[in-house]
């Protein structure tokens, strides 16, 4: 009977042990995220600028120029006035919505490595609504207020504050193997995050990485912005728009998960970059001024 007893009561020290000792990976995994949240949040000081649609001058393959409309779905030109924000440099990765989903009592998301599905360093894709929550989540373990950006908040970031750039690369330019990733890139390579230069006001992987949610709610669509390594980014250009509709049953795999949010819910091929209305790092603004002219890009490989 005493050995039983012991068996049991070591038992349960070793489960308790081991539950302590994972609560404590979490709580420094969430300390470490919300040091790190604070200091990759950058300030974009406001202004006034043509959001939507507006016209580059494109260097065609004989030499000869043309002006265009920058993109084929995008809102039509308005005037925007923003007060001072502040976005994240980055993405947000799946280590960082794992975490939330621990900590908010959501089922795990999908797993599978040797598919790249649930990789801890790869931008974690996510529905609307869990961009939504997370973002909240985020902006109370780090101290901060944090939410969606909108999408006219979003394409002025990307833009250096407004300038007629197509993409938010590295001066605004599509270069392969340069500002994004070429044909030649490993795919190890292209899907992990902040592999290329970052935009002028310090902004990684708009162009590429995954698809953004912004925080728009008209009707029942959603919008995800900028390129995404599983799509033909260098169409997908600052003001175009992926619309999203709502779906009402889950995808295979995960059932769990996505029926946990209630239907219905928007997509889960998008991430987040969450914005905050407090001043973030940096001075706000930068010495940038867009190129004259871009070369035109022929269309690159689609994979789903």
């Amino acid at each position: 009977m005493k050995i039983i007893l012991s068996i049991a009561v070591a038992a349960i020290l070793l489960v308790g042990g081991w539950f302590g000792f994972t609560t404590m990976q979490r709580s420094r995994a969430i300390d470490t995220l919300a040091a790190e949240t604070r200091a990759n949040l950058i300030y974009v000081k406001g202004g006034t600028f043509q959001a939507g649609n507006y016209e580059i001058t494109v260097r065609l393959e004989n030499g000869e120029e043309e002006v265009r409309l920058v993109s084929a779905n995008a809102l039509p030109a308005i005037e925007a006035t923003l007060d001072d924000f502040s976005l994240l440099a980055s993405e947000a990765l799946n280590s960082s919505f794992d975490l939330f989903l621990a900590e908010t009592g959501r089922p795990a998301q999908l797993r599978n490595l040797e598919q790249g599905l649930g990789a801890p360093e790869h931008p974690a894709r996510m529905s609307w609504q869990e961009a939504t929550a997370y973002c909240s989540w985020l902006g109370e373990v780090s101290d901060i207020s944090l939410r969606l950006p909108t999408e006219v908040e979003w394409e002025y970031a990307a833009r250096s504050r407004g300038e007629k750039v197509a993409w938010g690369t590295a001066g605004g330019e599509w270069i392969p193997g340069e500002t994004v990733a070429g044909p030649n890139t490993p795919t190890e390579v292209e899907e992990m995050p902040n592999q290329w230069p970052p935009s002028p006001m310090g902004f990684h992987d708009m162009a590429s990485g995954a698809k953004e949610w912004v925080a728009n709610d008209e009707a029942d669509t959603r919008i995800a912005k900028g390129g995404s390594i599983n799509s033909d980014a260098v169409f997908e250009t600052i003001p175009s728009r992926t619309i999203v509709e709502p779906t009402t049953q889950s995808w295979p795999g995960e059932p769990e998960r996505y029926a946990k949010q209630g239907y219905p819910y928007h997509g889960t091929f998008a991430t987040a970059r969450c914005a905050s209305d407090q001043i973030g790092q940096g001075p706000g603004a930068v010495d940038f001024n867009a190129p004259e002219v871009i070369p035109a890009v022929a269309p690159q490989s689609v994979t789903y």
